[in-house]
């Protein structure tokens, strides 16, 4: 059996003609030293190195995991490419991407984000989830919702601001939340506030995604709750979309943008959170007063 071209004659990889070889084969690009196909970012490394594993252990007799680890380090020098520009013109999906001038091609680019649905122009109304909505949602409410998640498809500030769903449990919310997570899979992030405020690394998971917390303030001390709300701001502030459903009206009314307050299943107001905060009736209703 031949020598692949990247075995010298004393049996030993040469890592820059193995990296060559390996990205024709494998097309990446490394960013923020994370690789990336076309289909977005690889979740984690793990499969990676099982190829890479796969291809070196027929030539080396030890040390092959250590190699492996060391190929990673020259695949990420090789692939390196400079930070994505952002898109707002575009969604990349599972098949292509759409143009939100309504056009649609099959051709992938690489890009930060791309949503594991795909895209069908021929695709029939989502009568289930209209259904929900409407039993859920008064009928002048559910374009606002529909709007807001739009925005969520593309890497825009124009509407990262807070959307809350305020109400009593058990009538509906967090299905909204279910649902954005089968469209928009590893591209939102459902790590608990909990995790966000102890591990110093956590909050580099959210850069690019959709952040989706749900009852952050249960369970928790008065003072954990205030501290959890102030984290909740502070990743707003970054730039980090926040679609959060909680019963204490007054801690999440505090920190949002705009609210929804549900009763039953309906929703009985909405609007500005500022302008709900000092509403006589939700007063009454939810803050006690």
């Amino acid at each position: 059996m031949n020598n692949p071209v990247w075995i010298d004659e004393k049996g030993k990889i040469i890592e820059p003609e193995y990296c060559r070889d390996f990205l024709s084969r494998h097309p990446m690009r490394c960013i923020n030293d994370r690789f990336y196909t076309v289909d977005g970012p690889l979740p984690d490394e793990s499969k990676l190195k099982r190829t890479i594993y796969e291809e070196i252990s027929p030539w080396l007799h030890a040390k092959v995991a250590q190699t492996v680890e060391q190929i990673i380090k020259a695949l990420k020098l090789a692939a390196y490419t400079d930070p994505l520009p952002l898109q707002c013109d575009r969604i990349h999906v599972a098949n292509g991407t759409c143009f939100l001038d309504g056009t649609f091609t099959e051709e992938k680019e690489y890009c930060g984000n791309r949503l594991p649905v795909s895209y069908r122009a021929d695709a029939p109304a989502p009568e289930h989830w209209l259904h929900f909505l409407s039993e859920l949602l008064e009928p002048e409410d559910i374009p606002a919702l529909q709007e807001y998640l739009g925005y969520c498809l593309i890497p825009s500030t124009k509407g990262q601001k807070m959307l809350m769903l305020i109400g009593k449990g058990g009538e509906g919310k967090s299905r909204i939340g279910v649902v954005m997570n089968a469209i928009f899979g590893l591209n939102m992030n459902t790590t608990s506030i909990q995790k966000v405020e102890n591990n110093r690394f956590a909050r580099a998971d959210l850069e690019g995604k959709l952040l989706m917390l749900d009852e952050p303030s249960m369970g928790l001390s008065p003072l954990l709750v205030k501290e959890v709300f102030k984290i909740i701001k502070d990743i707003n502030r970054q730039g980090v979309t926040v679609l959060l459903v909680e019963q204490n009206a007054y801690m999440a009314l505090s920190i949002a943008h705009r609210a929804y307050v549900l009763e039953t299943g309906k929703i009985v107001q909405e609007g500005k959170a500022s302008d709900l905060l000092n509403d006589e009736s939700i007063k009454k209703a939810y803050l006690g007063e």
